[in-house]
């Protein structure tokens, strides 16, 4: 029993992870775990927009893949937004990325 409880939040993970590899390869990324701020604008854009409730928690499960694959989190540092940016997501930019710099 405690495997199947252990299992539980391993295929969560495959599943955002799955999520965002779709996302991602849809919109033109040939690697999606190698994060980009333009990778994360877009991806976190189409979440948003769709209004999906778990988008910070595939930004978070791509961030680990991101750093499971040997890329470093220092590689996707975004600065401030542009109102462009912003307005091209429909929501708060900066929401994401202050989660991909933690």
């Amino acid at each position: 029993m405690l495997v199947a409880k252990a299992d539980v939040p391993r295929a969560s993970l495959r599943s955002l992870q799955g999520t965002w590899a779709r996302l991602a390869s849809q919109a033109g990324f040939s690697n999606p775990f190698q994060l980009t701020p333009e990778l994360v604008f877009t991806v976190m854009g189409v979440l948003k927009a769709a209004e999906y409730r778990s988008a910070i928690n595939c930004l978070e499960a791509a961030k680990r893949r991101h750093v499971l694959e040997g890329h470093s989190m220092n590689d996707v540092k975004v600065g401030k937004t542009t109102p462009r940016e912003t307005q091209a997501g429909r929501f708060n930019v900066s929401v994401c990325v202050s989660g991909i710099q933690g």
